[in-house]
C-alpha cells in the first residue's frame, strides 16, 4: 500500500508546530498548525476523507521523527520540490494576471470616483426648477421659523 509520511515542522509562534502529511508522489495531501508535536501526531495519524480521497484503495500511514533523514520522506520531499519548480511558470503567470487584473480594477476606480463635470441643464429642467423655487419663495407661504398662531 502507498505510504502517507506524517511528520511536523516548525510552526508560526514559538511552541507551535506544523504538523504535514505528504503523499509517496509528493503532493502535499494536508497541513495544520499545532500547539506541540504530541497533538499533531495524534491528529495528523488518524486517517482522514482527505487521505482516503488520494489513496481510496488504502494506504498506510507512517510517522516520521525526522523527514531529512527517512529515507522515503526524502524521496517524496524531493518529488514535492520538482513538482513545485515545474509548476512555477503557472504560479508566476497566474500571479501576473492576478497583478494585472487588480490594476485594472483600480485604474476603473479611479476613474469612476474622479470628479466629472456636470451636464448643463436642459432649458425645461432650468425652467422646473425656477418655478419650484418661485413658489417656495412666495410671501404667503409660512417660514419654517414662524410659530402657528392659535
Amino acid at each position: 500500500m502507498p505510504a502517507i509520511f506524517v511528520f511536523v515542522g516548525p510552526g508560526l509562534f514559538d511552541g507551535e508546530v506544523t504538523g504535514f502529511a505528504l503523499a509517496e508522489d509528493g503532493r502535499l495531501i494536508a497541513s495544520h498548525v499545532f500547539p506541540t508535536a504530541e497533538k499533531a501526531r495524534i491528529r495528523m495519524e488518524r486517517p482522514t476523507k482527505i487521505y482516503r480521497e488520494v489513496h481510496p484503495d488504502g494506504y498506510d500511514v507512517e510517522w516520521v521523527d525526522d523527514p531529512t533523514t527517512h529515507p522515503g520522506c526524502l524521496v517524496a520531499l524531493r518529488r514535492n520540490k520538482e513538482a513545485w519548480e515545474a509548476d512555477r511558470p503557472r504560479r508566476e503567470a497566474a500571479a501576473r494576471a492576478q497583478i494585472e487584473a487588480t490594476m485594472e480594477q483600480r485604474r476603473r476606480d479611479r476613474e469612476r470616483t474622479q470628479e466629472v463635470e456636470p451636464e448643463p441643464l436642459s432649458p425645461s429642467d432650468q425652467t422646473d426648477i425656477e418655478q419650484f423655487l418661485d413658489q417656495w419663495r412666495r410671501p404667503d407661504r409660512p417660514s419654517d421659523d414662524s410659530e402657528e398662531e392659535d
